[in-house]
């Protein structure tokens, strides 16, 4: 995983590594854990105060362990922050929105 500082600009030294988090502990009941996968709600969004550094690599290291039936492997992970994740999300709406304008295009 790699992050970008506020000018969008990826340091070489701070790549993240990807840790293995899963456990061979199994002492959460099934009913515990049946009760932690029904509690589980989506986020709105997120401002304030935003994930550590170890909080994001704890993330990455949980999402490294799910099924992928080997196609998607290996991933790679960057994390924007600042300015550059505001730069990023209208990039994407102008993209979406390109596509959509092709596809209407392409209809009439």
């Amino acid at each position: 995983m790699t992050t970008t500082d506020e000018n969008n600009q990826a340091p070489q030294d701070n790549k993240l590594p990807v840790k293995n988090v899963a456990t061979n502990d199994v002492s959460a009941s099934s009913e515990e854990l049946i009760g932690w996968i029904n509690s589980r709600r989506s986020m709105g969004n997120l401002d304030t105060p935003a994930p550590t550094r170890d909080q994001i690599e704890s993330a990455i290291g949980c999402a490294a362990t799910a099924p992928d039936h080997k196609k998607l492997r290996p991933w790679r992970f960057i994390v924007t922050q600042g300015e550059a994740r505001h730069e990023l999300g209208n990039a994407l709406v102008a993209a979406a929105k390109e596509k959509s304008a092709q596809r209407w295009r392409r209809a009439v």
